[in-house]
């Protein structure tokens, strides 16, 4: 018996005595016995199971095999008379096609049941060279007893992720099959190469401006060992150290940042992310397709809350890390001499950050310099030279100037507010708000070369959901002109928390304000809307909390797409799915 042949059996008594329930696999690859791990969790794989699901032929998409025909061709034409047989996953794990070289590898597919529709996801067959490399993200190889099911156990199967070059999606996978034999790790080199090939041949497919977008990451890579990323529209390639160090709410906050930096030349800001850490950031546009960001990690990090110069910030409504931040931030940046701009959603709070206040627009207390806020939508109202002479004035004013919804100015507007603030030497006391991500007029390039410099976003509620109870005291005390504080049940309170909230603290005080004045007694589910009431569930820990909102910020960022959301994730599809039935928001 040859070393290999002893090493396979070794795995084969390791899986017998794994499916009996023992916890010692000594022969078993780290990696392997993780896979196997997985599958036992889905409870939906059988060892034994006599059949590969199948999925509707109509529901395959058959775009990424035509983009990938003629390479795969020619590669599965070079293997004939071998015994293997290539196949194409999509990103789900189900097959597209296979190529059958000769009558072996013919058979050899035939005799597994791997055909055209044939799911093999890791969460549908447990351990195999389709599945398993979406859920790992790599190369993989899966040599007979490796795999989970019996009917794969004298089977050879060598698959990777195929990724488009452009936006680091998995888009599917490649897979070389064969019965059990020796010298199958020579397969490992072989699909590597075949797999670059597929990816080089998607991104010379790629449209000009995206190409110029990567070559400029690719020189940009070259220059620096610093993180670089690239973004456009619906383009994310990051090096290696990028990927490892910021997480999918920091590059969100990238991307806003580089959507600011287009309409300029090459400049370098610092900011810090939303993860905590403080960063210097260098934007260099690429017309027509993105931005490239060198980011250079600063010697400081925030890490914690008591780290804000031992000081909480003056607004409090939260004791979320992300909301204190933010108030930090704001603090910081208003000591500059540059005008501020603080992004975020609808609702979010972005006025109240603006002003320092917990809630509403107090009148100042004795001594303290006057706010002046003016609503941009006003100018439609009261005309373009009115709304700017009441900026001016404002200006002119010691105290604090807050302009809300900037992205309404007209262009009239936005070209009078930039020429005020070249002019004005007071410019250090003016902040903006905006609902980023709006509609691209023309005014966004004058209006964000002056505020792109320093700049804040808050976070939506879903982002900070663990402040819900502490934003239902505030507004209870806001509104409850009795003093009478609403009673929520434990499911009530549940239910309130694990709500997304997309209408943000606005929606939040809505619903405080109905329950006030239909005075319900102690408040069940059964007096929430229905929205919020089916939230409900078994509480859930900090840490699910913390998931949860990952997922469906990430759901929103991608606009539902599940692929897009598990890579913004750093997990696999299949990852994602089980997550979502495990949350209940897989009909959602």
């Amino acid at each position: 018996m040859t070393a290999v042949s002893a090493t396979i059996e070794k795995v084969r008594r390791d899986r017998q005595q794994f499916l009996a329930g023992s916890v010692r696999t000594p022969a078993v690859r780290p990696d392997v016995l993780q896979s196997w791990k997985r599958s036992l969790a889905t409870h939906c794989v059988n060892a034994t199971m006599p059949e590969i699901p199948q999925t509707e032929l109509v529901t395959l998409d058959d775009q990424l095999t035509s983009r990938l025909a003629q390479p795969l061709e020619g590669f599965a034409e070079s293997l004939e008379g071998t015994g293997l047989g290539l196949l194409l996953a999509d990103a789900q794990g189900r097959i597209l096609r296979r190529w059958c070289p000769d009558s072996r590898s013919q058979r050899h597919f035939d005799k597994v049941h791997t055909v055209r529709g044939a799911v093999l996801a890791e969460s549908a067959v447990g351990t195999n060279g389709v599945g398993t490399p979406l859920e790992t993200g790599r190369l993989t190889q899966i040599r007979g007893p490796e795999h989970f099911i019996d009917m794969y156990q004298r089977v050879v199967c060598t698959g990777a992720p195929v990724r488009d070059p452009l936006t680091g999606e998995t888009v599917g996978v490649l897979t070389i099959s064969c019965e059990l034999a020796p010298h199958t790790g020579l397969l490992i080199p072989l699909l590597s190469s075949a797999v670059h090939m597929l990816e080089q041949h998607i991104l010379e497919g790629s449209h000009p401006s995206s190409r110029r977008l990567f070559a400029a990451f690719l020189s940009a890579s070259r220059r620096t060992e610093e993180p670089v990323i690239a973004l456009g529209d619906e383009t994310f390639i990051a090096t290696p150290n990028a990927s490892q160090l910021f997480d999918s709410h920091d590059v969100a906050w990238l991307r806003e940042l580089a959507s600011g930096a287009r309409t300029r030349l090459l400049s370098t800001v610092s900011t810090v992310l939303p993860s905590g850490r403080r960063v210097h950031v260098t934007c260099d546009p690429i017309e027509g397709a993105g931005a490239v960001l060198v980011i250079k990690p600063a010697d400081e990090a925030i890490l914690h809350i008591e780290s804000f110069n031992g000081r909480r910030p003056a607004a409090s409504a939260g004791r979320s890390v992300a909301w204190l931040r933010c108030l930090h931030d704001v603090e910081t940046l208003r000591a500059s001499s540059v005008p501020l701009l603080i992004t975020g959603e609808p609702g979010s709070g972005k006025t109240t950050v603006a002003l320092g206040q917990p809630f509403g627009l107090h009148e100042p207390t004795a001594g303290t310099p006057r706010a002046y806020v003016l609503d941009a939508g006003m100018e439609t109202v009261n005309g373009t030279r009115r709304w700017l002479s009441q900026l001016q004035r404002a200006l002119a004013q010691p105290g604090l100037t807050v302009v809300r919804h900037l992205e309404s100015l007209s262009l009239d507007a936005a070209r009078g507010i930039c020429s005020i603030l070249d002019s004005s030497p007071r410019v250090g006391n003016l902040i903006a708000t905006a609902v980023p991500n709006g509609t691209d007029t023309p005014i966004s390039a004058p209006l964000r070369q002056r505020f792109g410099s320093a700049f804040v976003q808050v976070p939506p509620l879903r982002q900070r959901i663990g402040d819900v109870p502490v934003l239902l005291d505030t507004l209870m005390s806001r509104h409850a002109h009795d003093g009478r504080m609403l009673d929520f049940t434990r499911e009530a309170l549940d239910a309130l928390v694990a709500y997304s909230w997309p209408g943000n603290i606005r929606e939040l005080e809505g619903l405080v304000q109905r329950l006030i004045a239909s005075n319900p007694g102690p408040i069940t589910t059964a007096h929430l809307p229905w929205n919020v009431g089916q939230s409900a569930g078994r509480p859930l820990t900090a840490m699910e909390h913390a998931e949860l909102s990952a997922i469906k910020q990430s759901l929103a960022q991608a606009g539902g797409n599940r692929v897009q959301a598990a890579q913004l994730l750093g997990i696999s599809r299949a990852t994602l799915y089980r997550k979502l039935r495990a949350y209940h928001l897989e009909d959602r």
